[in-house]
């Protein structure tokens, strides 16, 4: 019997020699339809400026160390494929804006299948004045746009940026997308003041009427005193959409409304209004003041009661969210917000720290619900420690200002974090007021309060007199929680109970969960692909690609490996019966690192190496990682499928699939 993992699972970790760059020619048709330019030079390249028609990379471009200090080109309604090729070999320095192009028109101007600097030779950009937009593509896009298939190695550095991996800000009058774009590097904001630093995008203003951001990959490092997102820093449009999006990048904010996929959301511009984060995930640890969150740091309706639809749907935070001020949360930190609100299938893995009030696994604080509107979660879990200075709960922190018409309901919540606070702590929630409805949660996390006068329930910290809850369970895994909720909590006896209940009700959402090592604490019984690492091909030989998985978890396993297909062939099945807790790999300059699986978010560390694999044209490998039960040989656990793309042995990225193996 084989048991699919349905959590979204992507890359921890990326590992490669970078034997061959990105700037390998591909064969690749252009556009068609349209009659094609071709550029081979920089001249070339810069004589497009304003004029629209669709242009295609022949060759690399190498600037040949030049400083820019001004766009060199100005797109306006231009096409430009970079058909697996590069621009590198320049830095770019001035007092005003900077990016390689300006974005200017009404026509949608495309850049494509781009690589803009190298694995071992980043572009440069910096500014020399203060309060200035920054971007490897555009610095200030008043065109619309579309990107995709962009990767970009650069570091930017300045004072108060407006900054992004691809655009600065955003300023244009229709839509905007960027799909499958990925960003290397670093940004590093010196300033003291304001400052909106994103991977992909800096800022986008009101006069965007939709902007979609998918696919899309962050691994720089991102440093700014204010509003930090590993996607997006701020964007204040009506309609957002944000989608299959990852952060890698450790994220630094001294200040306010900082999050992992996306800094701030404030609501502005008009038409219909859609705020959709959906099948994202943060691995970067994150920090700053307030509101700061593992997927969003603060959303901000500004008061405004337009209705409209505004959800999180499978998004996953594993990084450390630290906050010295109010309001962090695993997945939220803080919303103010007269709209209903929909939580779904999403899960903390994270820690809360920085001790100061108002941590919780979903959202550290729910202010301004007004009017008869709804914030639901479903189906959601929170399994990261927090320690707070007053209220600490599993899913929702405070509930404050809100309109007593308002109405806050939790089905289907796992409660398994050791969760402390001063006072008002809850399994689920640490305040129930009236229109609170709490239905079928399962709670099985440590509960103190260590203040003077301690409210604490395994379900609800303090509880208004007319909040409901039914088919609540418990288990008393240590601390000072009382029941709250009178008929609608019931015990359960010990952690093998609690484990079968979670299994047999819950395990369609978030797989299959196991006892951890000393059988006082419950894990999810996964395996995780957590990193591909890749070595020089030889002179007429394969390249070898080392898959590295993590386990939470190695009592449970007889076996380990990976189901592996190349191009859609027949799959190969790699196992082994050793785990480790560290492995040796090489990063992209040749120098030997240490992985642990501590970093990975696991226990131990088990990898496999496919060779063989071919460095002409398009490669494609399909990976499930797997394990096999030591005393149910019949179960074995497998985590998300996911295909690994090279083109020319450079890889492009990877996605996630779904079980592709039966």
């Amino acid at each position: 019997m084989k048991q699919a993992i349905t959590l979204v699972l992507v890359f921890a970790l990326l590992l490669s020699a970078w034997s061959l760059l990105p700037g390998v020619a591909v064969a690749q048709e252009p556009d068609g339809g349209t009659e094609s330019v071709m550029i081979r030079t920089a001249d070339d390249l810069a004589a497009i400026s304003g004029k629209p028609g669709t242009y295609v990379l022949e060759n690399d471009i190498d600037l040949g160390g030049k400083c820019l200090t001004s766009p060199i080109a100005t797109l306006t309604g231009a096409q430009l494929n970079g058909n697996g090729h590069a621009i590198y070999g320049y830095t770019m320095e001035s007092a005003t804006d900077i990016g390689l192009f300006a974005i200017e028109g009404d026509a949608v101007s495309t850049v494509k299948n781009l690589t803009i600097g190298l694995p071992t030779a980043h572009v440069k950009l910096r500014v020399t004045e203060v309060k200035k937009n920054v971007g490897v593509v555009c610095g200030n896009a008043t065109g619309n746009f579309q990107l995709e298939n962009l990767f970009i190695y650069a570091d930017i550095e300045g004072a108060a940026l407006t900054a992004g991996g691809m655009v600065g800000m955003v300023s244009s009058s229709g839509m905007v997308e960027l799909r499958n774009c990925v960003f290397y590097g670093s940004v590093k904001d010196s300033g003291t003041g304001d400052s909106q630093v994103g991977g992909m995008v800096g800022r986008v203003e009101n006069s965007v009427q939709n902007i979609v951001i998918d696919g899309c990959v962050n691994h720089a490092s991102l440093n700014a005193p204010l509003k930090v997102g590993g996607i997006a820093s701020q964007i204040r449009c009506a309609q957002m959409t944000i989608s299959g999006c990852t952060n890698y990048g450790n994220l630094n904010g001294a200040g306010n409304n900082d999050g992992g996929i996306l800094g701030e959301y404030y609501l502005a511009g008009s038409g219909t209004v859609s705020c959709v984060l959906r099948d994202c995930a943060n691995y970067g640890n994150v920090s700053g003041a307030k509101q700061v969150g593992g997927i969003l740091g603060y959303m901000n309706t500004n008061s405004k009661s337009k209705g409209g639809l505004f959800l999180f749907e499978g998004c996953i935070n594993y990084g450390e969210i630290n906050g010295s001020g109010a309001n962090v949360g695993g997945i939220i930190g803080g919303v103010n917000a007269k709209h209903n609100i929909t939580v779904k299938e999403c899960a903390n893995f994270g820690n809360l720290s920085g001790g100061s009030k108002n941590r919780a696994g979903i959202c550290g604080c729910v202010t301004k619900m007004g009017g008869e509107y709804t914030f639901a979660v479903t189906d959601s879990l929170n399994a990261g420690n927090m320690i707070s200075s007053s209220r600490a709960a599993g899913a929702i922190g405070e509930l404050t200002n809100s309109s007593e018409a308002s109405k806050y309901v939790i089905e289907r919540f796992i409660s398994l974090g050791t969760l402390t606070g001063a006072s008002n702590v809850g399994g689920v929630m640490a305040d129930a007021k009236a229109g609170t409805t709490i239905t079928d949660c399962i709670i099985a996390s440590v509960l103190r309060a260590n203040g003077e006068a301690p409210s604490i329930g395994f379900v609800v910290g303090k509880n208004a007199d007319t909040a409901t809850a039914s088919g609540n369970r418990y288990f008393s895994a240590g601390g000072n929680a009382v029941p709250t909720l009178g008929d609608g909590e019931s015990a359960m006896a010990d952690w093998v109970e609690t484990l079968q209940i979670l299994n047999r009700d819950y395990s369609n959402v978030f797989g299959p969960f196991m006892l951890n090592n000393s059988g006082n604490g419950i894990v999810r019984a996964k395996p995780k692909l957590s990193g591909v690492a890749e070595t020089p091909a030889a002179e007429g030989a394969g390249m070898k690609v080392r898959l590295i998985a993590s386990l939470s978890n190695t009592l449970r396993y007889s076996e380990m490996g990976f189901y592996v297909s190349v191009n859609g062939e027949d799959v190969k099945k790699l196992s082994c019966h050793d785990a480790y807790q560290k492995v040796f790999c090489t990063d992209e300059n040749g120098l030997k690192m240490t992985v642990s699986a501590s970093g990975l978010g696991g226990s131990f560390l088990y990898a496999q190496i496919l060779d063989g694999i071919s460095v002409e044209g398009d490669v494609v490998l399909t990976v499930t990682p797997y394990a096999i039960d030591m005393e149910k040989r019949d179960v074995e656990y497998l985590g998300a499928t996911y295909t690994l793309h090279y083109r020319n042995g450079v890889y492009q990225g990877a996605e996630e699939v779904g079980a592709k193996v039966s």
